[in-house]
């Protein structure tokens, strides 16, 4: 749901705020129908990237400050080691105060409740799971794939009227600080 926040954000900057136009019915649908497609097609390109970076946050770190200053929201992912495997969560960063070394974070969990990661301390808790390690994956956000399945979704539960979902729309304040586009094939949105 936080990929789905953070576009919706940079796509409708002046529609009325997501948790007062989708109720919890239609808010679990797209949560659902967005976790299985990014089981399927995007887990394998997030955990590549994380792994890649593991212990070296600096430059994804550098990156997601720079997008988060300019007024550009971004993906954290939030990981824990539990019995079955690793367990994720996804928020979306709004807000940086280095002062406090704190992310502002939407958290899907805690829809009208102000949340935040301080980054100096050992863990975020989110319910009832703290999770221990922390990754900026930037590959996602700009995922061709990722953007038309969202898009499709907004059609489908949110919109009044249909978006044409075809090409993907380049943000029209395409940040600097945005990683190179992948030409990598987009999976089909099913």
């Amino acid at each position: 749901m936080a990929a789905f926040a953070r576009w919706y954000y940079l796509n409708k900057p002046d529609g009325m705020p997501l948790r007062k136009m989708l109720d919890e019915k239609k808010q679990t649908k797209i949560a659902n129908k967005l976790q299985e497609f990014y089981s399927k097609h995007l887990v394998k390109i997030q955990a590549d990237f994380c792994n890649r970076h593991n212990g070296n946050n600096s430059e994804p770190f550098r990156r997601l400050v720079s997008g988060l200053t300019a007024g550009e929201p971004r993906i954290v992912l939030l990981m824990n080691k539990g019995d079955r495997g690793a367990v994720l969560h996804a928020v979306l960063a709004f807000s940086w105060l280095p002062e406090k070394n704190l992310l502002k974070v939407y958290d899907p969990n805690y829809t009208s409740e102000e949340r935040h990661i301080d980054l100096g301390s050992s863990g975020y808790t989110s319910l009832d799971i703290t999770y221990h390690a922390i990754c900026f994956p930037e590959v996602l956000e700009y995922n061709e794939g990722l953007v038309r399945k969202i898009e499709y979704l907004y059609s489908a539960f949110a919109s009044t009227k249909p978006v044409g979902v075809g090409p993907v729309a380049q943000p029209e304040f395409l940040k600097a600080s945005a990683p190179a586009r992948s030409l990598r094939a987009v999976p089909p949105i099913r």
